[in-house]
C-alpha cells in the first residue's frame, strides 16, 4: 500500500453542479494552545499466523512491539474551525451503528461514536496496531475465553450523561439478543459471547464459548460502536434518526437523501480534539458528479468505500490538482461471483464447477478494474498468510488462468448436468460502473462454456443489497466483507446462517473444519484446517472468488491532520483533521 503525492497545475473551475453542496470555509484564527491528548492504551498484540505476509498490504494485524506507540501530538499549526464536507453514494437507512451493515454508510456516523478498541491511526499505513478507545486496557484470561476491559474515566455522552460499563453491556446485549424490532449487523459475529459481566462502573468482563484471539479487532468495527444504555432501554429504535454518542462530533441534522450534519462535541474526552466545527456528509449518487464536486472544491474529501476513485480519475487528479493527497487502500472484502445454490441450475455442483473452471481473475482485474486489484482465494489476497500454498493455487484455473483443457472439462461438466446446449441465467447487477464492468468481463468468460445471461439492474445499496440478501438472482457479484483477517470471519460467508452467505450454501465437512479451527489457538494448526476448508470450497464451488479490490480516496490540499485509511474501517475517526488557511 502506498500514498501518492500528485504534483500538477490546478484545473479551472467546472460548471456549477445541480446538487448544491455548501462547504464552509476554514477559520483563519489559530487554535488555542492544545492540551496533551489522552494517551491511548498500550498496544495489544493480535496473534498472526506463522506464514509470512508477502505483500505489504496491512490486512493481517501486525504484532505490536513491547513499547507503547508514541502518543500523536497535535500540530502546532493546527487551527480550529471549518466544516469538512465529504460525499457518499448513499447516506443509508439508519444512523444506529448496530443496524447499518454497508461500508458505504458506516463512515457517515462513525465519528459520533467510539468503540472499545481502535486501530492506531498514527502508525498507518505501515503498521496496523490495535489500541484502546473507550477501553484503557484489556487482558485475556481463562485460556482466551474471558476478556477483561478497563474503561476510561470521565467520558460523557453527547447529552451529558456519564459513560459506564452498563453502556457496554447494553450495547453487546442488544446485538446478541435484539429486541424492539431492531436488526443488528453483528449478531452472528458475536454469537461466541456467552456473558457480559460488569462488576463495577469501569470494568467489563466478556466471556466466550471458545478462545477468541480476534475479539479485540471485532470490537473496533463501526457496528460494535458503544451506545447509551439510558437511551436504548427506553426505545431500541431511538438512535435510528437521532443518535447520541461519545465521539468527537454530535448529531445536528439529517435531510434524508441529501445530507447528514454533525457539530463539534466540546465535551469530547480526547482533548484537544476535534479541531473542526463540524462534518457534513452529502449524498451524491452519480460518479461524474462526485468527481466534479471534489475537483471544484464543493467537497473536501471523497469519502470511504462509496466506490473508490477510478484509475482514470486518479490520473486526472495527478495532472490537474497540485498537493491533493491520494491514498490507496485495501479491505477484507473479497469480491465473489455468487451462484444461487438453493434454486435453479446452480443447485447442481457440476454447473458450479464448470463456472469455476471458466473464470479468469487476472482478466477481470486487468480489464474491469484497470489493474486496481489483487487476486484472491476464499481467504482473500493470495499472497497473505491464510491463503492456500502456491502449489495449490497453481492448480486453480480461476487463479492461474483457464487453459483450453479447463474449458473443455467445463463444457463436459455442463453436458453431464444436462446443459450440453447451454443455458440462460439471470444476473443481478448493481447500478455502479465497476459492477457493470465486472459483469461484462465475467459474462464473456462464461459464454465460452455455453452460459448466457440476462440482467436485472438494481440501485446500490438500497435495492441491490436486499435483493442479494433475499436470493433474488441466479448469479451476481459483490463483496463478502469479513470483520477481520481471520478464518473465523473469512469462512463465515460459507457457513449456514453466515452474515454474508449469499449463495445459500451448506456443507457439513466445511462446517466441521470451521468449528475446529475456531477452538484452537495454534496458528500453524489453524492454517492446516483453513487449507482443507478452502480446498473443499474450490471442489464444491458454491461461488467463485474474483479479486480483492484496491480502493482510492482523495483529500483536497487544505485538509490537514488526517492519516492514511489503512484497511477499510480502520480510520473513520475524523477528530484530528484541521484546515490549512
Amino acid at each position: 500500500m502506498h500514498v501518492h503525492w500528485p504534483q500538477s497545475p490546478v484545473v479551472a473551475s467546472i460548471a456549477a453542479l445541480t446538487l448544491l453542496l455548501a462547504a464552509c470555509a476554514p477559520a483563519a484564527s489559530p487554535a488555542p494552545a492544545p492540551a496533551a491528548p489522552v494517551a491511548p492504551a498500550a498496544p495489544v498484540a493480535v496473534p498472526t499466523p506463522t506464514p509470512a505476509i508477502l505483500r505489504p498490504v496491512p490486512i493481517a494485524p501486525t504484532p505490536a512491539p513491547a513499547a507503547a506507540p508514541a502518543t500523536p501530538t497535535p500540530s502546532s499549526a493546527a487551527r480550529r474551525g471549518g466544516v469538512l464536507v465529504a460525499y457518499t453514494a448513499d447516506l443509508g437507512r439508519t444512523l444506529d451503528p448496530a443496524q447499518e451493515s454497508s461500508a458505504v454508510n458506516q463512515p457517515v456516523f462513525a465519528s459520533a461514536f467510539n468503540r472499545l478498541t481502535r486501530i492506531d491511526a498514527s502508525r498507518l499505513p505501515k503498521e496496523r496496531v490495535l489500541i484502546g478507545d473507550l477501553a484503557e486496557s484489556w487482558e485475556a484470561k481463562a485460556g482466551g475465553t474471558e476478556w477483561q476491559f478497563k474503561l476510561r474515566d470521565g467520558v460523557t455522552w453527547s447529552d451529558g450523561k456519564p459513560f459506564t460499563s452498563a453502556d457496554v453491556k447494553a450495547t453487546l446485549d442488544r446485538i446478541m439478543k435484539p429486541t424492539g424490532g431492531i436488526q443488528p449487523n453483528f449478531t452472528s459475529v458475536l454469537k461466541i459471547i456467552t456473558a457480559v459481566d460488569v462488576p463495577d462502573a469501569r470494568t467489563v468482563i466478556i466471556k466466550t464459548s471458545k478462545p477468541a484471539p480476534w475479539l479485540g479487532e471485532v470490537l473496533m468495527q463501526p457496528p460494535a460502536s458503544i451506545v447509551p444504555a439510558h437511551i436504548v432501554a427506553a426505545d431500541q429504535k431511538a438512535l435510528e434518526n437521532k443518535p447520541v454518542g461519545t465521539g468527537a462530533f454530535m448529531f445536528k441534522d439529517w435531510r434524508k437523501g441529501v445530507s447528514v450534519e454533525w457539530t463539534r462535541n466540546d465535551n469530547y474526552w480526547n482533548k484537544p480534539y476535534p479541531y473542526l466545527d463540524g462534518v457534513k456528509w452529502v449524498e451524491i449518487k452519480e460518479a461524474s458528479t462526485q468527481f466534479a464536486a471534489f475537483r471544484t472544491g464543493r467537497v473536501h474529501f471523497t469519502g470511504f468505500a462509496t466506490r473508490g476513485l477510478e484509475v482514470s480519475e486518479i490520473r486526472t487528479l495527478k495532472k490537474e490538482m497540485p498537493d491533493a493527497r491520494i491514498s490507496e487502500y485495501s479491505s477484507t472484502s473479497i469480491w465473489i461471483l455468487w451462484m444461487n445454490n438453493k434454486s435453479g441450475p446452480f443447485k447442481d455442483a457440476r454447473v458450479r464447477q464448470a463456472v469455476a473452471k471458466a473464470v479468469n481473475q487476472k482478466e477481470v482485474i486487468d480489464i474491469a478494474l484497470e489493474g486496481a486489484g489483487f487476486q484472491s482465494d476464499f481467504s482473500g489476497d493470495i499472497s497473505l498468510a491464510w491463503a492456500l500454498p502456491k502449489a495449490e493455487q497453481d492448480k486453480i484455473p480461476a487463479i492461474r488462468g483457464p487453459s483450453d483443457k479447463d474449458i473443455a472439462e467445463a463444457k463436459a461438466l455442463m453436458k453431464d448436468a444436462g446443459y450440453g446446449n447451454g443455458l440462460t441465467v439471470n444476473w443481478l447487477v448493481a447500478d455502479r460502473p465497476v459492477y457493470v464492468s465486472r459483469y461484462a468481463v465475467l459474462s464473456d468468460q462464461l459464454s465460452k462454456i455455453g452460459i448466457k445471461t440476462t440482467t436485472k439492474t438494481a440501485a446500490y445499496p438500497s435495492e441491490y443489497v436486499p435483493a442479494l440478501r433475499e436470493g433474488k438472482f441466479d448469479m451476481s457479484d459483490s463483496a463478502a466483507v469479513a470483520a477481520m483477517y481471520d478464518p473465523s470471519a473469512l469462512l463465515d460467508p460459507w457457513m449456514k446462517g453466515g452474515l454474508e452467505n449469499r449463495s445459500g450454501f451448506e456443507d457439513a465437512k466445511i462446517a466441521e473444519l470451521f468449528d475446529k479451527q475456531g477452538s484452537i489457538t495454534d496458528p500453524v494448526e489453524r492454517k492446516k484446517l483453513m487449507d482443507q476448508a478452502q480446498l473443499r470450497l474450490w471442489e464444491l464451488a458454491p461461488s467463485v472468488p474474483i479479486s480483492i479490490a484496491k480502493y482510492f480516496l482523495a483529500l483536497r490540499p487544505e485538509v490537514q491532520g488526517w492519516t492514511h485509511p489503512g484497511v477499510l474501517r480502520d480510520n473513520y475517526m475524523l477528530e484530528t483533521i484541521w484546515f490549512k488557511q
